[in-house]
């Protein structure tokens, strides 16, 4: 059900302090992670939110977790579709796209509907119907919104969790066997959905 305004993303970056974080067996085990998780948090460090959602390997640990959540999962699937169609190429294939989302999640009685702005999801359904048609910024300031939420709400949980644990502990030829096998899957599930925006022009909308 979308909910009243709110104040910006930018204005609402809390601040956080670690607790209850998971430990290794014996003190360097756990001050390791523990530093690891507290750079993670601040935005430095191998394992930021943004490299997590910009790695195979990562977001396949993030689902992971976002599955077990109770509305974690809706909002990380509107994130990597919304990010999916704004590199798409404009056509009537991208149009397409961009009404299954908004169906998916932000029109009334959507069956994975996101808690959003009434403001947010009015301007989306403007853009959709207008004369000129979306376009690949349809849906920039909602993923804005959801990439808020994912960053400073999810991600913080995720840090404590043993999906975390799981990932921290992968080797680095673990990881890029990971991420080579999970890149030729989605290479191979993009040439089946149509052509992208050209590498020369993309367009990706901020994530936060």
């Amino acid at each position: 059900m979308a909910s009243t305004s709110r104040d910006s993303p930018a204005q609402r970056r809390p601040s956080y302090t670690i607790a209850g974080t998971l430990s290794f067996r014996g003190s360097s085990g756990d001050k390791a992670l523990r530093r690891l998780t507290e750079e993670s948090l601040a935005g430095n460090g191998p394992l930021t939110f943004t490299r997590i959602v910009r790695s195979e390997v990562g977001i396949h640990y993030f689902r992971k977790f976002c599955a077990g959540e109770d509305a974690s999962e809706e909002t990380l699937a509107f994130w990597l579709e919304a990010r999916g169609h704004s590199q798409m190429a404009a056509g009537i294939h991208r149009e397409h796209v961009a009404r299954k989302i908004f169906t998916k999640f932000l029109d009334n009685g959507a069956t994975h509907q996101l808690a959003m702005p009434a403001g947010l999801v009015d301007a989306v359904r403007t853009k959709l119907h207008s004369h000129a048609g979306p376009d690949g910024t349809l849906f920039d300031d909602v993923f804005a919104e959801v990439s808020h939420t994912l960053r400073y709400d999810v991600f913080p949980r995720f840090l404590t969790s043993s999906h975390f644990f799981k990932l921290v502990n992968l080797t680095l030829e673990e990881r890029i066997r990971f991420d080579v096998v999970r890149a030729a899957a989605a290479t191979h599930t993009a040439a089946s959905l149509g052509p992208r925006v050209p590498s020369t022009a993309p367009h990706t909308p901020r994530l936060f």
